[in-house]
């Protein structure tokens, strides 16, 4: 290929497309900081275990205490969530990490006991233990 050509090209391009060049330069030169506004959604890692009496839920939240999280069941979904709005007046030099609304729903099985639900947060990890429902023994029937 020849450089002339590439460099005509290369001119071309920018003024066929300039709302693109535009795009690119905006998004390679803002600072991630500015994108992200006011509110950060964030989605907590999970492990789900299941045993023959219960299921367990285990959900990462470091940094968020119990007064934080709600749990709900609406509509046979377990609803987790936490609409923790975090001062954004701090001025960073260096911010990886931050607090922020989330919100995890999970279809409850058939078989799980809506009234056998205990929750508690030990080392930023929410534990949930939802008890299964006694399922129906199979039954013999004798012909007489």
């Amino acid at each position: 290929m020849n450089h002339k050509t590439y460099r005509s090209r290369e001119r071309r391009n920018h003024v066929a497309f300039p709302q693109f060049t535009n795009m690119i330069n905006e998004i390679m030169n803002t600072p991630i900081h500015s994108v992200v506004k006011n509110k950060v959604q964030t989605i907590p890692a999970v492990n789900v275990k299941q045993d023959d009496k219960q299921y367990t839920i285990e959900m990462s939240v470091p940094g968020y205490s119990k007064k934080d999280i709600n749990i709900a069941i609406m509509d046979g979904k377990l609803v987790i969530s936490s609409e923790v709005e975090k001062s954004t007046e701090d001025t960073y030099r260096l911010k990886e990490f931050s607090y922020g609304a989330f919100n995890r729903s999970f279809n409850l099985p058939k078989d799980a006991n809506q009234e056998d639900i205990s929750a508690k947060v030990a080392n930023g990890i929410l534990h949930l233990t939802i008890g299964k429902t006694p399922e129906a023994t199979p039954k013999n029937i004798v012909i007489k």
